[in-house]
């Protein structure tokens, strides 16, 4: 059986009180070895870390979502407590962060800003990131092209992160491969309009 990681499930979530560990174990028959399990804010890290504790599958990551920045307080004080929560010996991302010009909760600035102190903070602790994209693909390909200043040699195996639900061009999935960046696909792939995210889907090695 293929193995599988699956890097984004949001196992946290209230909806899967009734039946998590059913969900996990239907994935573990089926070949998925690893389930990550990104957090949104600060709260729901102490959540992802404590489900990591819980099954031996399930590794957490830590991050705030940008549609969440608003309710936090000061960049360098949240910083500080994600930076603790990952020194969980099962945080093994920062995640799940990002920009989202498409809900407008915040300003692209303030998000560029929160986006720019968490990947400082992947880069101090040597961990992958998990990043959220909606409607800002030339922005967050600018931040990460000054974040990682060097492509990554096509036979390595390390990866600076996941662009989970990609949505960009072939241009910017070839931009985000040569900087060694993973591309996820979710639901959107399967809309009847995704022509172009389908294309880009099958053209990645």
């Amino acid at each position: 059986m293929q193995r599988l990681v699956d890097t984004h499930c949001h196992l946290d979530l209230t909806q899967f009180d009734a039946d998590r560990s059913e969900v996990i174990d239907r994935a573990l028959a089926r070949g998925i070895t690893t389930l990550v399990v990104p957090s949104i804010d600060l709260p729901s890290c102490g959540q992802v870390t404590k489900l990591a504790d819980q099954y031996d599958n399930v590794y957490a990551a830590v991050g705030i979502h940008p549609n969440d920045i608003s309710a936090a307080s000061s960049i360098e004080s949240v910083i500080g407590q994600i930076r603790t929560f990952a020194e969980h010996p099962k945080v093994i991302a920062i995640g799940e962060i990002g920009l989202d010009y498409y809900w407008d909760k915040t300003t692209p600035l303030d998000q560029r800003k929160w986006l720019s102190a968490q990947l400082d903070l992947a880069a101090e602790l040597d961990l992958p990131v998990i990043l959220h994209n909606r409607e800002s693909t030339s922005d967050l390909l600018d931040l990460l092209r000054d974040w990682v200043s060097t492509p990554i040699p096509s036979n390595s195996s390390w990866s600076p992160g996941v662009l989970h639900s990609f949505s960009g061009t072939w241009l910017d999935a070839q931009e985000a491969l040569t900087m060694g960046f993973y591309l996820g696909f979710t639901g959107p792939l399967t809309y009847k309009n995704a022509d172009v995210m389908r294309e880009v889907a099958a053209r990645i090695p």
